[in-house]
C-alpha cells in the first residue's frame, strides 16, 4: 500500500519510467499525494516497509565520513581512530536503526552493511580481514546488532507502562510461560501485514538471550549484560 504525503500543487510521486498505480485524493481543498516513499526524521520509509533506501542513505553518509576519515586518520593513534569511527561514522551508519534495522531484513541488505562496517574498521587497521577487526574491537556485526537493538526494546516496553499500551497486550501473546527456563522464550504472533517492523514480532529473534533476572536492574547494567552476554558471545561465535 502506498504510503501517503499531504502536498499542494505537486504532481504524483512516480518511481518508474512508465506512469505507476499511484493515487492522488483529494480532501476538501487539500491533494493528498500518494509516495513510494517519505522521509520521516531522517529516516527514508518506503511503501513495503523492506527498508532499502533507508540501508541505501546510511551507507552514503557513513562511507562519506569514512572517506574523510581516511585522509587525515594518520594523525591519530590507533585508540583515537577507533574513537572516530564509532562516533562519527557508525553513528551515521546505524542511525534510527531501532526502526529499520530488523532481524528478517533482506540478506542482501545486511551484506552490505557488514561491508561497510568493515570497511571503516579498516580505518583503525588495515591489516585484518573483516571478521577480525569485528572480533578485535568488539564491534557488532549488523546482525548482532539487530539482536542486542531488539534485547533493548523489550527492556523499555517492559519497564514504561505508558509506552505502546497496545504493544503490551501484544507482549501477552508472545512470552512463554516457562518457570524451568531462566531465560525469555518468545514465540510469534504476526497478525498484522507489517510484520517484523511490530515489536512483539521480532522477539523471536531474541528467545533465550535475555535472562529474567536482568529486567530487574537498571538499564545500564541491562545494556551491560546484553553486550557482554549478546555481543561478546556472538562474535566470539564467528
Amino acid at each position: 500500500m502506498p504510503l501517503n504525503l499531504i502536498t499542494l500543487g505537486q504532481g504524483t510521486y512516480d518511481n518508474n519510467k512508465q506512469r505507476n498505480a499511484l493515487t492522488d485524493y483529494k480532501i476538501g481543498e487539500m491533494w493528498i499525494e500518494s509516495k513510494n516513499e517519505m522521509k520521516v526524521l531522517g529516516m527514508v520509509f518506503d511503501s513495503r516497509l523492506d527498508w532499502h533506501k533507508q540501508v541505501d542513505v546510511s551507507i552514503l553518509k557513513a562511507r562519506r565520513t569514512s572517506q574523510a576519515l581516511k585522509v587525515v586518520g594518520k594523525y591519530f593513534t590507533e585508540k583515537e581512530r577507533a574513537n572516530l569511527v564509532t562516533s562519527l561514522v557508525f553513528s551515521k551508519l546505524y542511525y534510527g536503526s531501532e526502526v529499520w534495522l530488523l532481524p528478517n531484513l533482506k540478506e542482501r541488505h545486511f551484506s552490505r552493511l557488514y561491508s561497510q562496517s568493515g570497511r571503516a574498521l579498516k580505518i583503525i587497521n588495515k591489516e585484518l580481514t573483516f571478521k577480525e577487526l569485528h572480533k578485535v574491537y568488539s564491534r557488532a556485526t549488523p546482525k548482532i546488532f539487530s539482536i542486542y537493538q531488539t534485547c533493548i526494546c523489550y527492556y523499555n516496553l517492559f519497564k514504561n507502562q505508558d509506552l505502546l499500551r497496545y504493544e503490551h497486550e501484544m507482549l501477552k501473546n508472545v512470552v512463554l510461560n516457562d518457570r524451568r527456563n531462566v531465560f525469555f522464550s518468545f514465540v510469534r504472533a504476526n497478525h498484522y501485514k507489517v510484520g517484523l517492523n511490530n515489536i512483539s514480532n521480532r522477539l523471536r529473534s531474541v528467545s533465550n538471550f535475555i535472562e529474567k533476572e536482568w529486567l530487574k536492574m537498571s538499564k545500564e547494567s541491562f545494556k551491560m549484560k546484553c553486550k557482554i552476554n549478546v555481543i561478546q558471545v556472538q562474535l566470539n561465535l564467528l
